[in-house]
């Protein structure tokens, strides 16, 4: 009984281990923008911007200058006079596609999360050589679009990082 106690704690402690050393702990900063009406937690070595807009982009450069190993993530968010069900979500969201990049998406690109927002809708997209994953957040009367933006295929670090950051984001 207790050669078996000791195996359990022995495993459990080596699986600790190995995980911690494929996932190496994460410093990060917290940025606001201007209007106040979030604040998002991001990993310290990427870079910060905010338009006149109040559109962010929060983005790492690659040290050799490889533009196909960036992220460019984008944060826009409105306050709209009413709150949004998911079909009304997903077809705000087909139009923001149609109207501002030309793509006609269904309703079936858009993959529904059970979150502490009212609505968190996910989609990908490809466009040339952009591969794009679009996440959009309603709670109450305020709707959040969030990308992320790379020129090769998006891995599961960028998914996991990215919803990491949107898992932990405040609303005001």
């Amino acid at each position: 009984m207790k050669k078996n106690k000791y195996l359990v704690l022995f495993t459990l402690f080596t699986i600790n281990i190995l995980i911690g050393q494929n996932h190496p702990k994460t410093n990060v900063k917290i940025f606001s923008p201007k209007n106040n009406s979030y604040s998002i937690y991001y990993p310290e070595n990427y870079i910060t911007e905010e338009d006149t807009e109040g559109i962010v982009s929060i983005f790492n450069k690659s040290k050799d200058g490889n533009e196909k190993e960036e992220n460019n993530i984008t944060i826009s968010n409105y306050i709209v006079d009413k709150n949004f069900s998911t079909d009304e979500t997903i077809a705000l969201m087909k139009n923001y596609f149609k109207d501002y990049f030309s793509i006609k998406l269904e309703d079936k690109d858009f993959k529904s999360f059970k979150s502490k927002y009212d609505n968190l809708l996910e989609c990908d997209i490809k466009e040339n050589d952009n591969y794009w994953k679009w996440w959009t957040i309603t709670l109450k009367n305020k709707i959040f679009i969030i990308s992320l933006n790379k020129k090769t295929d998006i891995n599961d670090e960028n998914v996991t990082l990215l919803r990491h950051m949107i898992d932990n984001l405040t609303i005001n």
